[in-house]
């Protein structure tokens, strides 16, 4: 699935946010660690992966959630929100005005910001392959 958030797509939900995550998937901490940062209160559904023997991320009801069997899927008033980086961005976006900040204002600390985040994904088997280096030097030390 691509990523970013399907309005064409309505999941059954009972709450605004829900999430369904592994407690061991990396990208699921990453979104969980996001939603508490913004104080955003969200109904979690563990999936069991293919390495539990559970397979339940190939199931028939998962794969309704997400054709592609992958976890995290942030769904968001009914409306499912894949890959882990765009549920980062999308639930700042959309987390209330007294919420934390965790997207920079700044262009040049928001470039700064996205280049960790995607170097921190493990894309591909060498993690900093691919990275589109930052416009911005850090200063030393």
């Amino acid at each position: 699935m691509a990523g970013g958030v399907r309005e064409d797509i309505e999941l059954p939900h009972t709450q605004e946010w829900e999430l369904y995550h592994n407690d061991f998937s990396l990208c699921s901490k990453k979104t969980r660690v996001c939603l508490m940062e913004l104080g955003l209160d969200f109904k979690a559904h563990h999936i069991d992966l293919i390495e539990t023997g559970s397979y339940e991320n190939i199931s028939r009801h998962y794969l309704t959630v997400n054709p592609g069997a992958l976890v995290p899927v942030l769904v968001h008033n009914g409306h499912p929100v894949y890959e882990s980086h765009e549920q980062l961005v999308y639930a700042a976006k959309h987390a209330s005005s007294d919420a934390n900040e965790l997207l920079p204002t700044d262009p040049k600390q928001l470039e700064l910001m996205q280049y960790w985040v995607h170097k921190s994904s493990l894309v591909g088997d060498d993690p900093i392959a691919g990275c589109v280096k930052p416009r911005v030097t850090l200063p030393p030390g």
